[in-house]
């Protein structure tokens, strides 16, 4: 089950509790952050992203997580330039719908609140993102809106990437 506090939070005002340390993960560069809400650090509350080490930084991700190692949850996500089919299950609306470009995978869309968690398979239904983010820049802006964090926008982008701007 995941807590109220923590449902609470998804929808909620919230600021970055950490600084953002960025570790290269193989082909890309990824840092955690942790988050606030009310002044206040929620245990296991963090912001993951990741960012490929390529020209266009394309498939770029931003999530929202809960809990640590095994036990973490994915409440939320969004994915840069990246293709996504969602599955024959959910609103008629989003079900079994290509997205080609930049996605959302709300909470909302993916909280099962009969059953106190997330869908399984990871987050599996998204929606599209309107206007499609032409920038990393906007598209971290787009994120920002989306999670309800607006230092998001401003987040320094790993060595590698400012160079290449």
């Amino acid at each position: 089950m995941i807590p109220p506090e923590i449902i609470d939070a998804v929808s909620a005002l919230k600021k970055m509790a950490s600084d953002v340390a960025w570790h290269e993960n193989g082909l890309s560069h990824e840092t955690l952050i942790a988050l606030s809400v009310s002044e206040i650090a929620l245990e296991g509350l963090f912001l993951r992203i990741r960012i490929p080490q390529t020209i266009d930084a394309f498939y770029t991700m931003i999530q929202l997580e809960w809990g640590s190692g095994r036990n973490t949850v994915n409440l939320q996500r969004i994915e840069w330039k990246a293709g996504h089919n969602n599955p024959n299950i959910g609103p008629s609306e989003l079900r079994s719908d290509y997205l080609a470009s930049t996605h959302i995978h709300k909470f909302d869309d993916n909280y099962l609140i009969n059953k106190g968690r997330m869908r399984p398979r990871n987050l599996p239904l998204a929606r599209p993102i309107y206007p499609d983010p032409a920038t990393l820049e906007d598209f971290f802006a787009s994120a920002a809106n989306a999670f309800i964090i607006p230092e998001l926008s401003s987040v320094e982008r790993p060595a590698f990437q400012q160079s290449l701007l």
